[in-house]
């Protein structure tokens, strides 16, 4: 069993909100759009055509949207979750079955089997363990012993592992019913 006590501030949310910004699927229309733009600027410098300097514009404006639409999203989320000028405590237990979190600070508690893990990334100094494609529990990597860090790798291979088996089950329980049904 795994023990930690750690905070969580409006620092790590910002962290943790601009990497998954940029590696989720929420970047793709970005990139697609600036692809375009790129080929429209590419376009008109090659063939010397008028309106270079729009094109250029274009490219801009479409970073400028997609910067200020996540960052207004971000400042939102923190209005919403409180973290304005909040340090919030928080303690972990990561246990071989589950993960318990308690938030020391509103008193809330909650288990999350590994299961319930979708994914585990390491960047930098953070340890994020994914819920949902936008929810995740936030770790300070530096908390953690190498050893601590592997150990958590396994549970969370492991609890991929049974999801995917209960994935398995579910649809060929769903088969099963549908042709059932006819």
């Amino acid at each position: 069993m795994i023990s930690l006590e750690a905070t969580f501030d409006k620092k790590i949310y910002t962290r943790f909100f601009w990497y998954d910004s940029i590696t989720s699927w929420r970047f793709l229309p970005f990139v697609m759009a600036e692809l375009a733009a790129l080929t429209m600027v590419l376009d008109n410098w090659i063939f010397d055509k008028p309106y270079k300097f729009m094109s250029c514009m274009v490219m801009l404006a479409v970073v400028a949207a997609w910067y200020f639409s996540r960052r207004r999203r971000l400042q939102y989320t923190i209005r919403k979750g409180g973290l304005q000028n909040k340090v919030i405590r928080m303690q972990y237990q990561f246990g071989e079955n589950k993960i318990a979190v308690q938030n020391k600070t509103t008193g809330r508690h909650s288990n999350h089997k590994w299961s319930d893990i979708r994914k585990l990334r390491t960047p930098g100094k953070s340890v994020y363990l994914y819920l949902s494609a936008d929810q995740a529990l936030i770790l300070d990597k530096r908390l953690l012993t190498k050893e601590q860090l592997e150990q958590l790798k396994a549970y969370v291979e492991k609890g991929l592992a049974e999801a995917k088996i209960q994935e398995s089950k579910r649809k060929a329980l769903n088969k099963t019913t549908t042709k059932k049904g006819r």
